[in-house]
């Protein structure tokens, strides 16, 4: 909220920001406010992952299809080790949609329009960020994502790629084109 400061004899207007306090909740707040606050950050009030799409907020529920994989999260202290081509092998098993190509993991993905797009790669971005480990991404013919994962310190294919890719088969349900 802003508020405008008039001093009549200077003539001149000012305009203040509001002060930026961390919210805490006291336990007074109605369901609706405390509901309002977590859609702003992201978040559904039970603190589930949201992605906007369309005007459409879809919900992130762990269900049958979330792997093993899915529920770990990515080391992000660099100490992620290279896998051997059978690890690498009986990981792909539990990932569908997913190829190695040049020594990457990579899945290339379709989506309705341009918007859509651009809205799949800030989700893929929101969950890098929470993890720290980050793909490469390119939107190339207008509505196709391409998404590559690999381990620069590991100098291949690591765990973390894995986790990753299964982390974000669970957005892309949301955003391919049927």
């Amino acid at each position: 909220m802003r508020s405008i400061c008039c001093d009549a004899s200077l003539a001149s207007f000012r305009v203040t920001p509001s002060r930026k306090v961390p919210h805490v909740f006291d336990g007074h707040e109605t369901y609706s406010h405390i509901r309002r606050w977590f859609q702003r950050h992201g978040r559904d009030e039970f603190g589930r992952f949201v992605v906007r799409n369309d005007n459409r907020v879809l919900r992130l529920k762990r269900s049958s299809q979330m792997t093993d994989l899915a529920e770990k999260h990515a080391a992000a202290d660099g100490t992620a080790l290279r896998l051997a081509d059978e690890q690498v092998n009986d990981m792909m098993a539990q990932l569908s949609g997913w190829k190695v190509a040049d020594g990457k993991l990579r899945r290339d993905v379709q989506v309705k329009n341009f918007r859509a797009a651009v809205t799949l790669v800030n989700s893929i971005a929101d969950v890098a960020e929470e993890q720290n480990h980050h793909p490469d991404i390119c939107i190339y013919a207008w509505n196709k994502v391409s998404i590559e994962l690999y381990t620069h310190t590991a100098d291949g294919l690591s765990e973390n790629d894995f986790i990753m890719a299964a982390k974000f088969n669970l957005l892309l349900p949301a955003f391919v084109k049927a």
